[in-house]
């Protein structure tokens, strides 16, 4: 009943100021404790892993790499449709993988979806690009990179 609320503004929040993400996580942190009943000064990986939740910035990167995912599958509706394959004949370092950057002109830019998600799709190795099936992706994703 909680995680879907965090998980609601995942493309918002996810470019958040750390300041927020932390009093985000201390959220997170003590309405997991609350739901075990447990004291406040309980181990907080401990209570993670008996409720098989992740920190909430590892479940935001979840979130938008799936989104990216599905907007460069042809998964996703039309207004996440912003991201394309790098797709050029000449031989570069990332030619063979990768989303194509936003040209951004402030440092504003940088917090924005487009980029964010850009940037942590360049990231994954090259072997996502054999991965065309969402569930093998999302498994993909948990398995590797999480």
């Amino acid at each position: 009943m909680i995680l879907p609320h965090f998980d609601f503004a995942a493309s918002v929040f996810c470019t958040t100021n750390k300041c927020h993400l932390d009093v985000l996580l201390t959220l997170q942190k003590r309405a997991a404790k609350m739901i075990l009943g447990l004291p406040r000064d309980t181990p907080t990986s401990t209570v993670f892993k008996q409720l098989k939740w992740q920190p909430i910035e590892a479940r935001w990167r979840k979130q938008v790499l799936t989104y990216v995912f599905k907007s460069l599958h042809g998964l996703a509706p039309a207004y996440l449709d912003i991201f394309d394959f790098i797709d050029h004949a000449h031989f570069t370092r990332h030619s063979t993988h990768g989303v194509i950057k936003p040209a951004i002109k402030l440092e504003y830019g940088r917090r924005t979806f487009h980029f964010y998600g850009t940037t942590l799709y360049n990231k994954l190795p090259n072997a996502v690009d054999d991965i065309h099936n969402l569930i093998d992706f999302e498994h993909f994703i948990k398995t590797h990179v999480l």
